[in-house]
């Protein structure tokens, strides 16, 4: 059964030996029940690009996509796979954790990077929430 609660998100906000730490644990559940969502990937786009912008890089003009999506038979799915923002390959990934999925940060230098990423995340999850019946 999917709960109204369905992630949980860990902060770090010191600066540790591999940079900031960030991470959004899910269940099984809430991921496939996101897998199954219809979702305006494009909208997403602009609300990774805006939240990029407004965490710091004002000018910045993305070379790939911010938000990329699990696919099923060569189609993108309502499942977020990771997150880029900019820096040296820079975001969070869709891992599995034993019972659990978490979306884990990598190689996120300073705290403009982490801000970027939880304001994608949390429109996601909000999102992915308010369509839980």
């Amino acid at each position: 059964m999917i709960n109204k609660s369905n992630y949980l998100i860990d902060y770090f906000p010191v600066q540790r030996a591999g940079g900031f730490h960030i991470s959004f644990r899910i269940s099984k559940e809430f991921a496939e029940f996101a897998k199954q969502q219809k979702l305006n990937h494009e909208h997403y786009e602009e609300i990774g690009l805006s939240a990029i912008r407004n965490s710091g890089w004002r000018d910045y003009q993305p070379l790939y996509k911010i938000c990329n999506w699990v696919c099923e038979n060569g189609n993108p799915t309502g499942l977020l796979h990771h997150v880029r923002v900019p820096g040296n390959a820079a975001g969070v990934g869709l891992e599995e954790d034993f019972d659990r999925l978490a979306y884990c940060s990598y190689n996120m230098d300073g705290p403009s990077q982490v801000s970027a990423v939880l304001a994608v995340m949390s429109f996601y999850f909000k999102n992915i929430e308010s369509m839980i019946p």
